[in-house]
């Protein structure tokens, strides 16, 4: 039998079971599922079963979502969501479904843990149990999470076929090399060696009893070599080299772990589209995304927009205002050039990594933190910490799975997949734009320092200005269009060179100069600290 399941910022408010009559949505007081919410329309949309399967209906005006997409009607079935303003009606199997008495596997069915660029192997882990029922056949199961829900409903990790077992009964915890064992408030409780217990600490195999069932467990720690991908795209980012498959890969792979994800590489590179990758195939994936530019904004302005704000906490605070950190709560939180991070921030933000609580700015009440933490930077992270600009001990905190997005002059035979990519989704519509051969060799000859984001510029600003599909060599708008004389020697030289053409050419105005490259422009600032590039009178 099903259910519906419903939920608001991740909080679970009621259960409505599925029965031969529809259930209605809406704000009238004849909905069966009554929402007093502006965003709601009166009747709002229905569920009922049709010829053997159960139909949701739309009768608003402003729409529903079936699984993330708008739809006027839809099937669904357990596990489908089903999104009505900020409400989320959930089709879950009821409490006295059976659960399935076999192994069951996700399709990672281990966790990644960490990476070891250097071997490219990765640390995985999993769990798996084994629950005995008096007159149930075993049920075995095996799991990646961290944190895995153990109970009598069919929703659970784990779902015990026990009627003295509670919903939810408890949890086992996964942190780092620690397990631990959690009472959800059973009505039954749970034991440990014969003793009741509401938390404790356990070894990586033990048992526990809960209800007339006892569950064995065991923890299995290994490592595997990272195997490129065979797709030559994920989500937006493409590439066919052997280092973009290995990135690919490695964000499949990672991507399901709730582990912290550092992802390096220079400006234009994607990292935030790795990122997004990231959050799209991870559990939190109905979560929000939730970035922020630590190098766009001051260090007083950061810390307000990730913590928030109670009302009266400082001059224009006229109400309260939740912060970032608080609005990423069941997703991803993004932080992009976390290297611009200034260090009495970074300490506020590994409190907030190791309590997994924030208080807002003029608060005194801990609000719990559940996100999963991206971030992102174009520095050399550990070269900071050794000169004392960034904390060692956050460093260890945020960099557990490192990606490395390598720079679009260390794999040539991606610009061509890229430049197709790009004018596919720039052309308008009727246009079919592609390379001509002697064009396509000039993009390979450019140096790229503004990497994809400045080969989509330039193919962009060529589109613009060119009426023919077929792209020539002359019709692309490079500064550069390959080594020159004296510019033979090694890359570095000819980026150098490079950069200060970029910047005569912009009479020394750098806000240009990186607009030119698609870089931002902390960036070029970045850029020419490193090549010793110097502007008279600046």
């Amino acid at each position: 039998m099903l259910e519906i399941a419903l939920q608001r910022a991740g909080k679970m408010l009621l259960r409505q079971p599925i029965g031969t009559e529809p259930v209605s949505v809406g704000r009238s007081s004849e909905s069966t599922i009554r929402l007093l919410d502006p965003d709601i329309s009166r009747e709002h949309c229905r569920i009922e079963w049709r010829d053997g399967a159960l139909i949701v209906q739309d009768l608003s005006t402003n729409g529903m979502l079936v699984n993330g997409e708008r739809t006027k009607e839809a099937r669904i079935d357990a596990g489908d969501r089903i999104a009505v303003g900020p409400w989320n009606l959930v089709i879950e199997t009821t409490v006295d479904a059976v659960p399935v008495r076999t192994i069951a596997a996700e399709p990672h069915a281990t966790q990644v843990l960490a990476f070891d660029p250097a071997s490219k192997r990765l640390s995985t882990r999993r769990v798996e149990f084994i629950v005995r029922t008096p007159e149930q056949a075993p049920l075995k199961k095996r799991t990646a999470k961290a944190e895995i829900i153990i109970g009598h409903h069919a929703s659970c990790d784990v779902a015990v076929a026990d009627p003295y077992v509670s919903r939810r009964h408890c949890k086992l915890v996964m942190d780092g090399d620690r397990v631990k064992i959690v009472d959800l408030a059973s009505t039954n409780g749970l034991f440990v060696n014969a003793t009741r217990v509401t938390q404790a600490a356990m070894d990586r195999q033990g048992s526990f009893t809960i209800g007339r069932s006892t569950v064995y467990y065991r923890v299995f720690s290994d490592a595997e070599e990272l195997v490129p991908s065979n797709s030559e795209k994920l989500g937006e980012m493409v590439g066919r080299s052997r280092a973009m498959r290995e990135v690919f890969a490695l964000i499949a792979r990672a991507a399901p772990s709730d582990a912290p994800v550092m992802i390096t590489g220079e400006s234009g590179t994607g990292k935030e589209l790795a990122a997004r990758e990231v959050h799209r195939l991870s559990r939190r994936n109905r979560g929000p995304f939730v970035a922020i530019n630590c190098g766009a904004l001051p260090a007083g302005i950061i810390e307000g927009q990730l913590f928030g704000h109670e009302r009266g906490a400082f001059t224009g605070a006229v109400e309260r205002t939740p912060g970032l950190i608080e609005q990423a709560g069941g997703g991803t939180l993004f932080l992009d050039e976390i290297g611009e991070m200034e260090l009495p921030m970074q300490t506020k933000l590994l409190r907030v990594l190791e309590d997994k609580k924030i208080r807002r700015i003029g608060g005194q009440q801990e609000i719990d933190a559940d996100f999963r933490l991206v971030c992102a930077t174009n520095r050399n992270l550990r070269d900071m910490a050794k000169e004392g600009k960034f904390r060692e001990d956050l460093l260890f905190r945020i960099h557990v799975i490192p990606v490395d997005i390598p720079s679009l002059r260390e794999r040539p035979e991606d610009i061509e997949p890229l430049a197709s990519h790009f004018l596919t989704s720039l052309a308008k519509e009727g246009r079919s734009p592609s390379l001509s051969d002697d064009a396509i060799e000039a993009l390979r000859g450019h140096p790229w320092m503004g990497n994809a984001r400045e080969l989509r510029n330039a193919l962009e600003r060529t589109l613009i200005f060119c009426d023919h599909d077929v792209i020539e060599r002359k019709d692309i708008f490079l500064s550069f269009m390959g080594p020159r004389k004296g510019h033979k020697g090694r890359l570095r030289e000819q980026e150098r060179a490079y950069l200060i053409e970029v910047i005569n050419e912009c009479k020394g105005n750098i806000s240009q100069s990186a607009r030119r490259l698609g870089i931002a422009r902390t960036s070029m600032q970045a850029k020419m600290r490193r090549f010793k590039i110097e502007i008279p009178g600046q």
